[in-house]
């Protein structure tokens, strides 16, 4: 079930997320090495690939607490001064990786609340469950949550829990101390990195993030399953419903196997992802953004201007103010970036004037559009003949601090460019093409520049 689950499509064809199934490995290696070990001291294999698995993904925090809670259902009961002799290294390692997570993850652009970080968490922890039984309307990236929604149904689902609960502490006291609440909370432990009280970006959850914590869920179901069989094997010699079980699950095999042929499809390319993510009625802004940019390099400028228009018809659900004024300077942008990609420079120019005041590098969390932004800004000065404004905005680009080699000499070619310095742009644009040898619009400048300073040549000849 694992194995063809649809939501394991992400951590295995997009290149960069193959940290996770590198992760899981030395994850449950980990736990299999440390379970296997019966001594009273500590496991140095355990503890390697505990290590291993931190230096794959950040997320492999949560080993020491899951090894705590195994201890847990193992002993049936709490010994404090064994359980730190056997795990003290392993908390130590978690705690000294804690404050290095939090300073080199991405976090959150946007204001952060604690009540709409709570409200993620509780949303959160039911949704990772719901997907992973019934993946259906899977999304590559989903819109940002808010917590006004689905409040009473949260509500509704933890009051049934915690009833469940008290059920089962009053018929089951001894099952619920020490089996099942330390599966329960190995869920909980796993999925906490994730769970969105600190949202990364946009993002508040996504189906890779549900790598290992849904083997939890799945080894739950198994520890439930398992109870039920031997229950029908203790008091009947039918099969029968052992062999239903069997035929459920494999059919439920199946359904799963079709959903994952299907979901593939949707990865097939960068283009192709992008474009299925923001067909949702409610599109994840950073999804309409790339998709809008996708849309404006293959030149199909009607497209953009239908996704600049979902960006205003976001503002129709629950946002924050500071997500209501992005909205807009998203559509305003994209909108404008069509007309001056059809050569309407002049109104192109008074829409970019009218956002620059808005414009900064961290208005959509990319440096690069705002970088876009002030180069289309210069060139329509450029090319409506003031060339000293033109170098003005080319400069603000160039005083960036977060500036990368490549646009940083880029950039300096464009500026030389304008000032007529055709050979020292073609020499900022070579170093620039050592970096990415197959840029087009590089090459294309430089075959433009050598152009120009043969047709210097020639006049001079001329004359």
């Amino acid at each position: 079930i694992f194995a063809v689950h649809p939501q394991r499509i992400e951590s295995v064809v997009w290149l960069s997320e193959r940290k996770d199934v590198v992760c899981t490995a030395f994850y449950f290696w980990c736990i299999f090495f440390y379970i296997k070990n019966t001594k009273k001291n500590l496991n140095l294999t355990s503890f390697i690939l505990y290590i291993l698995a931190l230096l794959s993904k950040p997320m492999a925090i949560s080993i020491p607490f899951v090894l705590l809670m195994y201890e847990i259902y193992l002993n049936k009961k709490i010994n404090i001064s064994f359980l730190l002799k056997k795990l003290w290294l392993y908390f130590l390692l978690c705690f000294l990786f804690m404050p290095l997570i939090f300073v080199n993850q991405a976090v959150a652009h946007e204001r952060f609340e604690v009540t709409e970080g709570l409200y993620n968490v509780a949303f959160n922890i039911i949704w990772y469950i719901s997907k992973t039984f019934i993946p259906l309307n899977l999304n590559p990236v989903y819109p940002k949550l808010y917590y006004t929604e689905y409040t009473l149904l949260l509500f509704f689902i933890y009051f049934s829990l915690f009833i469940l609960l008290i059920y089962l502490y009053i018929k089951r006291e001894n099952f619920l101390k020490y089996s099942l609440l330390p599966l329960i909370f190995s869920y909980l432990f796993v999925l906490a990195p994730v769970s969105g009280f600190v949202p990364f970006g946009t993002f508040t959850r996504a189906d890779r993030w549900s790598y290992i914590p849904s083997a939890f869920i799945w080894l739950g179901v198994a520890f439930i399953l398992t109870e039920v069989i031997n229950k029908i094997l203790n008091k009947t010699k039918h099969l029968f419903l052992i062999k239903l079980i069997y035929i459920v699950l494999i059919l439920y095999l199946l359904f799963l196997t079709v959903i994952n042929i299907k979901y593939q499809q949707k990865w097939k390319s960068y283009q192709n992802l992008f474009r299925y993510s923001v067909k949702n009625k409610r599109p994840n802004r950073y999804a309409l953004i790339t998709a809008a940019r996708i849309e404006l390099k293959d030149g199909n400028y009607n497209k953009v201007l239908q996704l600049s228009k979902k960006f205003i018809s976001l503002n129709k659900f629950p946002q924050t103010e500071e997500s209501i004024v992005c909205n807009k300077i998203a559509y305003n942008y994209f909108s404008t970036t069509v007309l001056y990609y059809k050569g309407y420079y002049k109104k192109a120019l008074s829409q970019f004037l009218y956002l620059e005041p808005m414009m900064n590098e961290k208005t959509f969390g990319d440096a690069k559009i705002y970088y876009n932004y002030l180069a289309m800004t210069a060139n329509c000065y450029y090319l409506l003949g003031v060339k000293r404004k033109a170098v003005n905005y080319i400069n603000k680009i160039l005083k960036s601090k977060q500036l990368k080699p490549f646009r940083k000499y880029f950039y300096s070619g464009v500026k030389e460019g304008y000032l007529g310095n055709y050979k020292n742009a073609i020499l900022f644009f070579k170093k620039a093409l050592k970096i990415h040898p197959d840029d087009l619009i590089i090459i294309h400048n430089i075959k433009k520049y050598n152009q120009l300073i043969k047709n210097r040549k020639n006049k001079k000849i001329l004359n």
